[in-house]
This record gives C-alpha cells, sequence and structure tokens, in this order.
C-alpha cells in the first residue's frame, strides 16, 4: 500500500497537486498506482522488471471477466471523481484467483482498482511504445485537467469496444 500512496505523491510533485474535478478519466490516478503497487511488490521475489502477469490486479481483473462481473471498460474510462466516490462495497461476488491461494470477494469499488491497474499494464507492456506514451500522456492530461469523455479515442482506439476487446482477449491469457 505505501507504494500506491507514494506514486499518488510523486504524480502530484511532478506535475501539479490533483485536485480530481469533474473530468473522466479517474481510473488512471487509481490505476496507475495500483499498477506499481503491484510490480514493486513483485521485483523483490525474482529477477523481474515491471511486467510480472502473475500480480493479483490482473488475476482478480481477469476472474471477474471470467464470472461476469467486471466493470464495462467505457464506464470505467469514462468515470469522473465524484462517481467514483459513489461507487458500492457491497460484495459482487467472490473469485477464486490462480496465482494467489484463497478466493477474495469483490465490490464494484475493488473491481474499479483492480481493472485500472489492469489497463495500465496493458497499455504499458502489451501496447509497445505507441501504448505507453498514450497512457503517460494520458495521465498527464488528466492531471491538468483536460481528458474529455471517450478516453480510448485519446488512448489510441476508435472505441471503447475496440479496447475492450483487446484488453479481455489479453486477460482471458492470464485467468488460464
Amino acid at each position: 500500500m505505501l507504494a500506491h500512496e507514494l506514486t499518488h505523491h510523486y504524480l502530484e510533485q511532478r506535475w501539479q497537486p490533483l485536485r480530481p474535478g469533474l473530468q473522466p478519466g479517474y481510473w488512471v490516478v487509481e490505476g496507475f498506482a495500483s499498477f506499481m503497487q503491484e510490480q514493486l511488490l513483485e521485483l523483490g521475489r525474482a529477477s523481474r522488471g515491471f511486467e510480472d502477469a502473475t500480480v493479483m490486479t490482473l488475476d482478480v481483473a481477469s476472474q471477474a471477466l471470467k464470472k461476469g462481473i467486471a466493470l464495462p471498460l467505457k464506464r470505467l474510462i469514462d468515470l469522473p471523481y465524484p462517481s467514483f466516490q459513489h461507487l458500492g462495497d457491497a460484495p459482487l461476488g467472490e473469485l477464486e484467483l490462480r496465482y494467489t491461494l484463497g478466493r477474495v470477494a469483490v465490490s464494484e469499488r475493488h473491481l474499479f482498482y483492480e481493472q485500472a491497474g489492469s489497463l495500465v499494464f496493458f497499455l504499458m507492456n502489451r501496447c509497445g511504445e505507441k501504448g505507453r506514451a498514450a497512457l503517460l500522456g494520458y495521465m498527464k492530461d488528466y492531471h491538468l485537467g483536460k481528458t474529455k469523455s471517450g478516453g480510448w479515442a485519446a488512448l489510441g482506439w476508435e472505441s471503447a469496444q475496440a479496447l475492450e476487446d483487446e484488453l479481455c482477449a489479453f486477460l482471458r491469457t492470464v485467468s488460464g
């Protein structure tokens, strides 16, 4: 959790103090912090970089997709901070994870963090330099209050469905 919060701190110092507004795209704030949290944890366990696909974020997102309880990507990407605050904490279901012993109960808010982290992982590690550049540009735009609805276009996709199809295809490779 410390890596998650330090990531927020670093990004706020880099661009400007984040004052989440009404603009869509809050996923990138929590998604990038979740990505860093998971990847940094794994760096100490083996000689790995920031591309470990066995992290809990991807495991939860892939199992939620398999179970049919994942949040729609269009909703995730266009969600502004005020709507994030109203995400539910009631359990939506229980998931059996592939890379972690036991089961985990997930809520709408929990899925938001996990799916946002998975989207960051996908853009950083499975979409080449173009995907990384688009993600970092989107994150900067969010911090500057410049994001708009339909963020998938800024990320390089013609539609939310096209991005969701590719992300889901990747997550299916993780779920086993």
